[in-house]
């Protein structure tokens, strides 16, 4: 916020102004330092009288800037070469472990087969579709295979926001 010093300083001696409210800088701080718990409280009242509507503008903001999003992780990922490559092998190489030797040539067509149709629903659809374990590789509680059985087709949005949880099935 942009500040300026007026002619007179306020009661209790501070220089400093928000242009905006024309309110004192470190009476404000002041205030808000003493009254977290009465800021946090309204905060959480306007959000739950305003739920739908604050979903609805953080879905469009998160939509908006999606270009801007891929281009931060593009930068961190060649900012950050030896993190961005340690990620991606501990995720292959948890893949691999989680693979099981008793698969047949049968089960990885299969596999095969679930990657080639999630590309191809990304295709016709212009909905990116990603594969996911339906137990996750390295869940929490428990840890899934890398089996065909285990595999499920899930847009980007609904793989995202189960993340790396196991959803329990009703």
């Amino acid at each position: 916020m942009k500040t300026y010093i007026p002619q007179k300083p306020c009661k209790r001696g501070h220089k400093l102004r928000y242009t905006s409210s024309k309110a004192c800088v470190q009476c404000l701080l002041e205030w808000k330092a003493k009254n977290r718990a009465l800021i946090r409280d309204r905060a959480r009242q306007f959000y739950e009288a305003n739920a739908e509507e604050m979903r609805l503008r953080k879905r469009q903001q998160y939509e908006a800037d999606r270009e801007g999003r891929k281009q931060i992780n593009r930068a961190w990922r060649v900012k950050n070469p030896g993190k961005s490559n340690a990620i991606t092998a501990k995720r292959h190489a948890q893949k691999l472990r989680a693979t099981p030797a008793w698969l047949t040539a049968a089960d990885y067509d299969r596999i095969a087969a679930i990657y080639t149709e999630a590309a191809r629903l990304t295709r016709e659809t212009g909905v990116v579709h990603h594969v996911d374990h339906v137990i996750p590789l390295q869940g929490k509680t428990v840890s899934g295979l890398h089996a065909p059985d285990n595999l499920q087709i899930l847009t980007a949005t609904d793989n995202h926001k189960k993340n790396n949880k196991l959803l329990e099935l009703h």
